[in-house]
């Protein structure tokens, strides 16, 4: 409980607002770069019907289609909204679902001052320091040479191990 006021023009009402705590994803699949709606959608489909949208959110996506940076998924069962959330595919930054060398090359655009999207920057910040710099670099080129591969399960810190 948290006691708040709010003034307008010459008025002020104080009320109590009760905030209920967040309770975690049902979503659990670790997400696989080239994943398809269809692979990440099975251990849910007993329960629930299972919608990915675009980034856009105008498009819903098929069974075949590729989860991508940027995607939504959302959750549901007899009609109502059980659950959604963002998807970030760590080092996907071109957000096509696919992490190869045109991440490298939209990462390297980025340092030399050309701006991302949210769920991008997100994606390629791979070392999970908050910041997308020289490091993530040498991370996804390693990554675009088969010198170490990103695991999408890690949920915090460096996602990038070398092989």
């Amino acid at each position: 409980r948290q006691e708040v006021t709010v003034s307008y023009e010459d008025q002020s009402f104080t009320m109590d607002v009760y905030v209920k705590p967040t309770e975690p994803s049902v979503l659990t699949t670790p997400l696989k770069a080239g994943m398809t709606v269809k692979e990440f959608s099975a251990p849910y489909s007993m329960l629930y019907t299972v919608c990915v949208f675009d980034d856009s959110m105008c498009k819903q996506l098929s069974d075949d289609d590729i989860i991508t940076s940027g995607c939504v998924v959302q959750l549901v069962r007899d009609e109502k909204l059980m659950d959604s959330i963002g998807i970030v595919v760590s080092g996907d930054a071109t957000c096509d679902g696919i992490v190869n060398g045109k991440d490298l090359i939209r990462l390297q655009k980025h340092l030399n001052g050309t701006s991302l999207s949210s769920a991008a920057k997100i994606a390629a910040d791979v070392n999970g320091d908050g910041v997308v710099d020289s490091m993530d670099e040498e991370d996804m080129y390693a990554v675009a040479n088969f010198e170490a591969y990103i695991d999408q399960t890690v949920t915090e810190g460096s996602k990038v191990f070398r092989y």
